[in-house]
């Protein structure tokens, strides 16, 4: 019978136009190699096997390790490395900020950055500061490590590779830069006239002046038109008219009395 079988294949594949051939020894091959692949795949032995096991076991450790309240590693969200050094909890408590400036720097106008590093114990707290690059200026590096270790910053602490919380050391920077309020006492008049349309016709600055800031163009009032948003004026017939527009602004800066 497999004889038989066989005999009639060849029948068959003989009598098959060449292109029929050809599409014949082709799926004939691919069913070879994926007959083949099967049985590489059944190659696989236990002990194959009993590695591959081992090594998901040392992976869902690894990540159970590291997993919120021992959380299994198939409901961790977030896979994070054990940290080779301490970070900060909250970045606002390393932040220089325009009331840390020394006065006697801000009337000189020194600015610079500084860089310093913290030494923070298995507790996350930080116990020294020391400053590793100097911003120039003497009163700008002694007041840097002045205010962090005065504000008490909290850390999550380096973690050795067996998971425990050890001493370490963070690196950061402090950036001293002037920064000026963004109102002083200043006055602003300007003229607009609207067109039919409600759109701004022309504009004319009548008064800039008073505290300014340095880095405002005169073309920006303009152009920044409050105004001019396409509503239209109209007159007591109801027909859209053009209008002259004068916005003014004003502000005053005073001492508040204690």
């Amino acid at each position: 019978m497999q004889r038989l079988a066989t005999m009639l294949a060849l029948s068959l594949t003989a009598a098959m136009p060449a292109a029929a051939q050809d599409d014949a020894q082709e799926e004939s091959d691919v069913v070879a190699a994926a007959g083949e692949a099967v049985e590489a795949a059944a190659a696989y032995d236990e002990a194959d096997l009993d590695v591959i096991d081992a090594a998901d076991a040392d992976y869902e450790a690894n990540l159970d390790a590291f997993c919120v309240d021992g959380a299994d590693f198939v409901e961790c969200e977030t896979y994070i490395e054990a940290p080779e050094t301490p970070y900060p909890i909250t970045g606002e408590a390393l932040a220089i900020e325009g009331v840390d400036y020394p006065p006697a720097s801000y009337l000189a106008k020194e600015e610079g950055k500084v860089g310093y590093q913290m030494a923070i114990d298995a507790q996350g707290k930080a116990t020294d500061c020391s400053v590793t690059q100097s911003s120039g200026f003497a009163r700008l590096d002694d007041a840097t490590c002045s205010i962090l270790m005065a504000r008490n910053p909290e850390f999550s602490p380096a973690v050795s590779p067996d998971g425990e919380p050890i001493a370490g050391t963070f690196q950061g920077s402090a950036d001293w830069v002037i920064r000026e309020p963004d109102f002083g006492n200043m006055s602003v008049e300007v003229a607009y006239v609207i067109d039919a349309k409600g759109g701004i016709e022309s504009c004319e600055i009548i008064e800039l002046s008073g505290d300014m800031p340095d880095d405002l163009d005169p073309a920006i009032v303009c152009e920044r038109s409050p105004i001019g948003t396409g509503a239209v004026y109209r007159n007591e017939q109801g027909i859209p008219v053009r209008k002259r527009v004068t916005v003014q602004f004003r502000t005053e800066v005073k001492d508040v009395a204690d």
